[in-house]
């Protein structure tokens, strides 16, 4: 299973997490007709693991992006603090976590989604 199926698994079976974001967690981007809060999972970086003996990689190191998206600061800041408690930490290990503005077109310069970004990192093992 992909990190970010992992992952989707985790937080979409979350019951205080799914209490505030319902079934809006995205893969890659939040469609713009959807409601606010929402979350988008995008995988930012894949590191493979290599041996001396050359062969296939045994797997990769992983970062995914959790794009934990609201109204206000305030509420994207929450919305990151369900899934740090969500994100199963025997699998993921949470790196960082920044703030952003999500640009949106339809709205006048300097507005836009409010976000908390919580980076991710995930050991994906080949198959």
């Amino acid at each position: 299973m992909s990190a970010e199926s992992e992952l989707f698994t985790a937080l979409a079976g979350d019951a205080p997490l799914v209490a505030v974001v319902g079934t809006r967690i995205y893969p890659d981007l939040v469609p713009q007709d959807k409601a606010l809060p929402a979350i988008a999972l995008f995988r930012t970086e894949t590191r493979p693991i290599n041996t001396i003996h050359g062969g296939p990689p045994l797997g990769a190191d992983v970062a995914i992006e959790v794009w934990c998206m609201a109204e206000t600061r305030l509420a994207a800041n929450s919305l990151a603090a369900l899934c740090v408690d969500a994100i199963p930490a025997s699998e993921f290990v949470t790196v960082d976590q920044r703030s952003d503005i999500v640009p949106l077109a339809e709205k006048e310069e300097g507005n836009g989604i409010l976000a908390s970004v919580l980076t991710v990192e995930f050991l994906e093992v080949a198959v």
